[in-house]
């Protein structure tokens, strides 16, 4: 013990041991507010997948879409991935070298967030933004980025950061801004390796046979406090989903085209006398007073049959 505390330090606590007041100067501020939390709950790994994040990411996949489009060609498409939870240390093992990282300040959340670029995302922009065919590029080892892929890098990262801000509007409006950026993950330090993040990766499809990818790398301690205000919003964004495809259906419904029969009068005849009818024979029928007009086999309504403007017509009576 006396490498740690000094001789009167432990003076002072056998006194305060013997005496027993040992830390009453230091006991707690109790009308503190503490938020529980439990060590040993998992609830911060499932909530990764929550349908609120990939309602978010699905707008964000859309912006991007259109941006992309707007700067290269209409074939581009931009899917979304799978939302993953890891440490930041193995997220970082599993890139590639090269690939460009950006890290990004949202100072209302006071937190930073990761946005990761492919080098075969970067190469195939370049391509095609300067006039290139579209033949698939073979991938070759390569340190680093030129200046022109690195100038089409931050192209990429200002129309997705944009695009990252408006996604997010419905749930919390947020403004960002450029910390740094790093091209070798071997040497990217710009969380702590024990840290939880949240993944979400988008796959862009550039032409038929180019792809490439970036993603969005949340801290989990960012989204923990949103995680009430994003499950509130999937719900109300449910309802107004429920509600608009309701409407949707009941307008469609209105168009669908439907079969209508009309049995005017049936007879029954022995199978004796059927095999023996000839073309000529009169079969005598009685009409109903009441005929019932079907789709399918449910009646419908029930009218009379008549003539109406020289056209054999039925007038409807009652609903069935």
């Amino acid at each position: 013990m006396s490498d740690v505390l000094s001789p009167d330090e432990v003076d002072a606590l056998l006194e305060g041991v013997s005496n027993g007041k040992l830390g009453e100067e230091g006991s707690p501020n109790l009308a503190l507010e503490a938020t529980p939390y439990d060590l040993t709950a998992t609830e911060h790994i499932e909530r990764s997948d929550i349908p609120s994040m990939d309602l978010l990411n699905q707008g964000f996949a859309r912006y991007l879409k259109k941006s992309f489009r707007s700067l290269l060609n209409d074939s581009t498409e931009v899917n979304v991935g799978d939302v993953t939870e890891q440490k930041f240390a193995e997220y970082i093992a599993t890139l590639p070298e090269p690939t460009m990282l950006y890290l990004i300040n949202i100072p209302i959340l006071q937190s930073q967030a990761l946005f990761v670029i492919s080098a075969d995302l970067i190469q195939k922009y370049v391509d095609i933004y300067f006039g290139g065919g579209t033949k698939a590029l073979e991938p070759t080892p390569r340190e680093g980025f030129t200046s022109a892929e690195t100038r089409v890098a931050n192209q990429i990262l200002e129309f997705s950061l944009r695009d990252f801000v408006v996604a997010w509007e419905p749930l919390v409006s947020i403004q960002v801004n450029l910390a740094k950026n790093e091209y070798s993950p071997q040497f990217c330090k710009f969380m702590e390796s024990a840290a939880s993040v949240v993944i979400s990766k988008f796959s862009v499809q550039l032409d038929e046979e180019n792809e490439g990818w970036l993603s969005c790398v949340l801290p989990s301690s960012m989204l923990s406090p949103l995680y009430e205000k994003m499950d509130a919003s999937n719900r109300g964004s449910q309802s107004e989903h429920r509600i608009a495809w309701t409407r949707a259906l009941k307008e469609q419904l209105q168009s669908v085209e439907v079969t209508l029969s009309l049995p005017i009068a049936e007879k029954e005849y022995s199978l004796g006398k059927l095999v023996r009818l000839q073309p000529g024979d009169i079969i005598p029928i009685e009409l109903n007073e009441q005929v019932a007009l079907k789709a399918g086999d449910a009646e419908l309504f029930l009218g009379k049959f008549g003539i109406s403007r020289g056209k054999n017509s039925i007038r409807l009576e009652d609903v069935v």
